[in-house]
């Protein structure tokens, strides 16, 4: 891969580099305690985040996101596609949780996942530089989401580390589980 003439852009400042990624356009929509919230940047990227879109759900709201990239110096990707809302359960259940303040949050509510969510996420932002702040939430995600995995973004003054974990084990599995070894500890009593 060789080097592309990037243009960064984001809602606080504009900066031009040189980066060996591709140049990608971010989309967010945040709804959240029935708050609306939409966010638009323009960074460098790795190839793998290109194209991608899907829906985070927690309890109280869902993250929609969406990439676009371009391959050659300073070019412009085209405006991403937000992915539609989908209702229809596919039978996943996530803890879910917020923090506004914190880099983790422990999810005692629970979430029926939906349509292309089919794994469980716990995913963490925190904000340096001219800008400090930290954020997480649990809930429901697709494959693609997750298969992006922990980033780092640069944008100007502010820099943004996100971490990224998922399991395609909801919360039912780990009570089967318990429930399992219940049954196996008592029948092996009445056996030997």
């Amino acid at each position: 891969m060789h080097s592309l003439f990037c243009r960064l852009q984001s809602s606080v400042s504009e900066l031009v580099a040189i980066f060996t990624v591709l140049v990608s356009d971010v989309y967010l929509f945040y709804f959240s305690d029935g708050m609306q919230t939409k966010t638009f940047t323009r960074s460098c990227e790795r190839r793998n985040a290109c194209g991608v879109a899907g829906i985070i759900a927690y309890q109280r709201g869902h993250v929609k996101t969406a990439t676009s990239c371009c391959y050659n110096d300073a070019c412009y990707p085209s405006t991403p596609a937000l992915p539609n809302d989908e209702t229809r359960r596919n039978g996943l259940v996530c803890s879910s949780c917020t923090a506004h303040d914190s880099a983790w949050c422990y999810g005692k509510e629970k979430i029926d996942c939906t349509g292309q969510e089919n794994r469980c996420i716990i995913m963490s932002d925190v904000y340096s530089g001219a800008k400090y702040a930290k954020n997480a939430f649990r809930g429901c995600a697709p494959k693609t989401i997750c298969d992006l995995g922990s980033q780092s973004h640069n944008y100007g003054s502010i820099t943004q580390r996100r971490e990224i974990t998922c399991s395609n084990h909801g919360h039912n599995i780990h009570s089967s589980f318990f429930i399992l070894l219940v049954t196996v500890a008592i029948s092996s009593k009445f056996l030997f």
